[in-house]
């Protein structure tokens, strides 16, 4: 699983991919409301879900699905 991270650019007023950011996990479990990521086995991230109409925020932050 890769996530590519994004940022909204105001002065276009569009989404754009942050090519400076893009992490690979081996694994991801998704339970209780939580997505787990995980690396040769080891969990890296563990963030919590909400959906909307456009985004899956993880936390506080959003990711534009």
């Amino acid at each position: 699983m890769t996530m590519n991270h994004s940022f909204y650019d105001n002065m276009l007023s569009e989404w754009k991919l942050d090519p400076k950011r893009k992490d690979t996990y081996d694994k991801y479990v998704i339970e209780n409301g939580k997505i787990k990521l995980y690396d040769s086995g080891d969990l890296m991230e563990d963030y919590a879900l909400t959906y909307t109409d456009e985004f899956l925020a993880l936390d506080s932050g959003f990711v534009r699905i």
